[in-house]
Formats: C-alpha cells, sequence, structure tokens
C-alpha cells in the first residue's frame, strides 16, 4: 500500500503530516503504515462478521425446514444435528470475532498513538511563528490536533465499519432481491431520505462543535483562574473566586443550551429515520409473505429472512445514521486537518543549535528594515537601521510597543517577512539557517520558562548536547543560585516546582535566575535579556543586570528594557522611537544631548533613589 503522498516515515514513525487535502483513505493509509498485521486483521474480521447475517439467513432456513421436515415424518431425526452443528459453528464465528477485534484494537491504539502523536507534535513545534499569535489559527490547531492520533485510527476505522455496513446491507439485499425482486426497490426508495436526514445531522453537529469550541475556551480560561496554583494570592487577595465560577458557569451554560438545540433537532430527525426504517422492514416481510403462501419460499428461509430484515432495521435506524453523521463531521473535521497540514513550517525548526565555527559575533547590521505583524497596518519597525559590534553590551530602550522586543525576534529568526536587510558577520541573515542562527543568539524573555523538571536539566536545556555538571554549577554560581543550589535536599537533581513528589519551588526572582543561567550555559556568542525582570522592582532588576555585565564581559550583550536604570550600564544605548533609532551613543552621551533617553533618564530616576 503507497502512502508516500500522504506521509513522511522514518524510522517507523510518522514523520510529518503531509501538507495537503486529507481525507479518509488517507487516514486509513497512515494506520496501515502504524500497524499493518493488526490494520489487516481488523478489515478481514469486518468482512467476515459483515457476511455472517448473510450465512445465518441460510444456516436458519436449514435448521427450520429440517425441523419441520422431522416433524411432518418426511425426514430422519438424525438429519437435525448438522444445521444445528453449522448454527453453533456461526454462533462460535461470531464471538471469536468479538474477542479478536478487542484485542485488535487495543493494538490498533498503542501503535497508532505512538505513530502518529510525534507527527503532531512535530508539526506544531515547526510551525512558524506568525500563527502562534493568530487567534483564529491557534484555534484551528486547537481542533486540528485535539486527540489527533485517536482520532486519526476512530476515521480509518470508521472507514472499515462503512465496508462492514456495505457488504452486510449488499448481501442480505442480495438473498431478499433473490426471493422477491421488487421488495429489495422498496428498501432503496426508503433508505434514501433516511441517509440524508443522517447527512444532515451530521452537518448539524460539526457546526454546534464549531460554534462551541471558543466558548469551551473561555470556560477553561475562567476554571484554570480557579484552580492554577499561579493565581492562588490574588484570588485570596481580591475575593474574586464566586465572581469567577459565575462567569464559568455563564459559559458553560451557553454551550449547554447551544448543544441542547442541536440534540432535540438532531433527535426529532433520528426518530424520522426509524419510522422510516420500519416501515422499511414492514415492506420487505410483507412482500414475502404471499412467497410463503404459494411454495415459492420455504418457512425457515422466511424466518430466516424475518431475523436478517429486524437487523437490517436496526443497522438502519441505528448504525447508519450514527455513522453517516459520524462521516460527515470526519470530512468537515478533516478540513481542519487539511488547513492544519498545509500551514507553512519553520524550515529547521527542529533542528539543533550550530555555533558559529570561530564562535564569535563579530556584528549586527540593520539596513533599512521595515517590518509589520501579520494581517496588520500598522509598521512596527520603519526603515530601521543600526550597527553592532561584537564583544560589547547594547541596549535597546524605548516606550512600550516600540519595537524593542520585535528586533529581537527578527534577529532569532521568528519574522522573516520584513523588508530590507538584517546582516550577521556581513551575511544576510536570510541566507543563514535557523540551526546556525540558534547557535548565534540565546533569549531570556519576559515570559520566560518555568520547566518543571530537575535543576540541572532546567540548565541543560541551554545546550542538550552539552552534558556537564561541572558547567552547570559554573553557571549557577555565576547568577548567584549556589546558595539555593545547596539548601535543595537532591542538589542540582532536585526537581523544581510541586509536580513531582519532594519538588521545590522557586520564588520569581529565582525562577528569573534559573532562565538566565540556562543562557549562560549556550556557547552562543550573544546573549540577550528582553526584559526577564519586569516583574521585579527597578532596583533589584538593575542588580540583575550589572550581575549579567559582569558575567558577560567582554562578550556581547543586549538588554531590552524600558527602564534606564538597567540600561545606562551599557556600552551603547539605541533609544528606539516611531519604528527607528531615535538616539545612540553612551548613556553620559544621552544624557549630555538632552534628547529623549534624557528625558525618559529624568522622569525615572527618581525609581532609583533610596
Amino acid at each position: 500500500m503507497k502512502g508516500d503522498d500522504i506521509i513522511k516515515k522514518d524510522n517507523d514513525r510518522l514523520k510529518t503530516l503531509k501538507a495537503k487535502n486529507w481525507n479518509l483513505w488517507d487516514c486509513f493509509v497512515t494506520v496501515f503504515h502504524a500497524a499493518p498485521f493488526w490494520t489487516t486483521v481488523c478489515a478481514l474480521l469486518q468482512v467476515v462478521e459483515a457476511l455472517l447475517p448473510t450465512v445465518m439467513v441460510f444456516t436458519t432456513a436449514g435448521f427450520v425446514d429440517t425441523a419441520i421436515g422431522v416433524l411432518d415424518g418426511t425426514m430422519e431425526y438424525n438429519q437435525i444435528f448438522l444445521p444445528l452443528i453449522y448454527m453453533m459453528v456461526v454462533d462460535v464465528v461470531n464471538q471469536t470475532i468479538y474477542f479478536v477485534e478487542w484485542i485488535s484494537d487495543v493494538q490498533l491504539h498503542a501503535r497508532v498513538r505512538l505513530f502518529v502523536e510525534e507527527a503532531f507534535i512535530q508539526k506544531r513545534a515547526s510551525l512558524k511563528y506568525k500563527y502562534i499569535e493568530d487567534s483564529k489559527t491557534y484555534d484551528l490547531i486547537g481542533r486540528a490536533c485535539n486527540d489527533g492520533p485517536s482520532r486519526m485510527q476512530s476515521r480509518a476505522q470508521r472507514l472499515m465499519y462503512l465496508t462492514y455496513w456495505i457488504v452486510q446491507i449488499v448481501s442480505v439485499f442480495a438473498v431478499i432481491i433473490a426471493q422477491v425482486w421488487w421488495s429489495g426497490i422498496i428498501s432503496v426508495v426508503i433508505a434514501i431520505p433516511a441517509v440524508a436526514i443522517a447527512v444532515k445531522n451530521g452537518l448539524d453537529n460539526y457546526k454546534t462543535f464549531h460554534d462551541t469550541e471558543k466558548i469551551d475556551r473561555y470556560a477553561n480560561v475562567y476554571k484554570g483562574v480557579l484552580s492554577a496554583k499561579d493565581y492562588l494570592e490574588e484570588r485570596t487577595t481580591f475575593g474574586y473566586a464566586s465572581y469567577m465560577i459565575k462567569k464559568w458557569k455563564e459559559k458553560k451554560d451557553e454551550v449547554d443550551r447551544i448543544r441542547l438545540k442541536t440534540r432535540v433537532r438532531t433527535g426529532g430527525r433520528e426518530n424520522l429515520i426509524r419510522i422510516l426504517a420500519w416501515f422499511m422492514g414492514a415492506g420487505m416481510l410483507m412482500s414475502l409473505v404471499y412467497p410463503v403462501a404459494i411454495g415459492q419460499m420455504t418457512p425457515g428461509m422466511f424466518i430466516g429472512i424475518t431475523q436478517a430484515v429486524n437487523r437490517l432495521v436496526n443497522i438502519v435506524s441505528w448504525n447508519i445514521s450514527w455513522n453517516v453523521q459520524y462521516f460527515v463531521e470526519a470530512m468537515k473535521n478533516l478540513n481542519d486537518l487539511s488547513e492544519f497540514s498545509q500551514l507553512e513550517e519553520q524550515e529547521g525548526a527542529l533542528d539543533e543549535p550550530i555555533p558559529p565555527k570561530d564562535g564569535k559575533l563579530d556584528t549586527i547590521e540593520f539596513k533599512n528594515v521595515t517590518f509589520a505583524y501579520p494581517n496588520t497596518e500598522r509598521k512596527i519597525l520603519d526603515n530601521c537601521s543600526f550597527k553592532l559590534n561584537g564583544n560589547e553590551h547594547y541596549a535597546f530602550v524605548g516606550v512600550n510597543g516600540a519595537g524593542k522586543t520585535t528586533i529581537t525576534k527578527l534577529l532569532t529568526g521568528l519574522y522573516d517577512n520584513y523588508e530590507g536587510d538584517i546582516l550577521i558577520n556581513g551575511r544576510n541573515l536570510r541566507d543563514i539557517s535557523l540551526a546556525e542562527i540558534k547557535g548565534t543568539f540565546t533569549v531570556v524573555n519576559q515570559d520566560f520558562a518555568k520547566y518543571q523538571i530537575e535543576l540541572k536539566n532546567n540548565v541543560l536545556l541551554g545546550d542538550v548536547n552539552k552534558k556537564d555538571d561541572v558547567r552547570v554549577i559554573d553557571a549557577i554560581k555565576d547568577i548567584h543560585l549556589d546558595e539555593v543550589m545547596h539548601k535543595l535536599p537532591q542538589g542540582i537533581d532536585t526537581p523544581l516546582g510541586k509536580i513531582f513528589e519532594n519538588g521545590v519551588d522557586l520564588s520569581g526572582g529565582e525562577w528569573q535566575r534559573v532562565a538566565i543561567a540556562r543562557s549562560l550555559y549556550s556557547d552562543a556568542p550573544m546573549k540577550i535579556l528582553d526584559e526577564p525582570t519586569a516583574a521585579l522592582d527597578p532596583i533589584a532588576e538593575s542588580g540583575i543586570y550589572e550581575m549579567f555585565r559582569d558575567i558577560t564581559k567582554g562578550r556581547s550583550a543586549i538588554f531590552i528594557t524600558h527602564r534606564l536604570g538597567a540600561a545606562k550600564i551599557a556600552d551603547k544605548i539605541l533609544v528606539i522611537d516611531g519604528g527607528k533609532v531615535a538616539e545612540f551613543g553612551s548613556h553620559n552621551e544621552l544624557i549630555a544631548k538632552d534628547g529623549i533617553y534624557a528625558d525618559m533618564f529624568n522622569t525615572q530616576k527618581g525609581w532609583y533613589e533610596a
């Protein structure tokens, strides 16, 4: 079975989701690649199980007709045993199929989850950064990835179920039509509107899922505020728990109302399907009475077909209805998967960092760079130009929204839809691989991550290819966390946070230092601090920046801040205003210039006075 146009496979894993318009057959092929043996077993079992009702028509007919023959004396008593054995064999086969199907389902689930989940994770991790900051795309990603592996398996199995229902219905119809051909026409005429109604229900259910997904997300936000540890102090201080509970209930009630309305509509239609199925069954059975009366059909065959018709009515009433609805919903959800698979990926997003060959950063230059965030018109940077030299400390300052953080996002390759040129050591940034960019810059952001893992591994994430406990401890000491380290029950092997048993939570300032230690552990020549200390008071923040300056003395560093007490320690300061570098120079030079920087500094200097 060819699947190269669907997946990229490597070491028995689904490497990436192929960018394409996905359909149910693609899902089946993917599941087959995950577990070819068990998928084949499941498919064969579905076909055999689908044929059993038709086989049972003949075994039942044989048993009943033989029993009648024994009773009226036209057949010997011992002739009843063979039809009885046939019926028992069919029943044993049926029960065995159920058992093997259960085992197959467990095996499929385990293999498909392992096979597919990595692909969803890698796809999400490889997406261009612009999608992460777009709320509509974020909703799409959530819908497509919500339990993706299980949905992939479920879609494939539903396709097998479709084969099951078709084989079963066609085989039963074939027997009936062979007896009374025009009864099959009655069944088809009645079945068509039943399928159409089921399609309508499927569309309704998907629309409800789509409409309630965003409302549900709001409800989960309120729930998170009520339960997450990060909000504990403010929940207690401000006493807003009852308000949040009210807002959460409002959102959940809104979701329930929408779902209830849909359930009432679809439930009414489902009852109509059952009525149509009943008329179909009644019409088929009535059409068989006359052939029995004139001896054209044996009583045993009539009883066997009656059982098959009852089963058929049940299939049309329940199974077909639900499965058609599911197929319609699945096709709609596959639209989400298709859109998700076609989202642009950042080339090299999963590549490990490659430091510069000589380990040096000589120059960074912006040449007439203009940038606006996707789907917006406001230019954050407008014809911005500047040049930085290696082994110096620079501070980017300006009001919030001036574009300071945007500069770091462009430098680190998060966005590439800018005009102008960015040069690193004279090379155009667009010509540099993302792996090299990762090896050149490390950034400690304002919303830095707090990894709930061991202290050692928190620091090692700065360079996963370099596992050196001595350097880990050195980085911890450099950032003045050694006293905290010595107090931890298991030293650097102590889990941080409260997820694991014996985990130790840190203060906000200590978490910040761990993030900085992670940056220091990396060999990247340019270290960037993008306001990671914004939550601290100005004096404490200034102290962190001074410590970082001392640690990185003689190396390249960029400080992003709107507090100028931290900026004054830099060798050079760039004032960003109006999307450009409005002023450039040392602290003393800019104070003497008496411009934007001087005004900002004079406004803030009281923050740093005892």
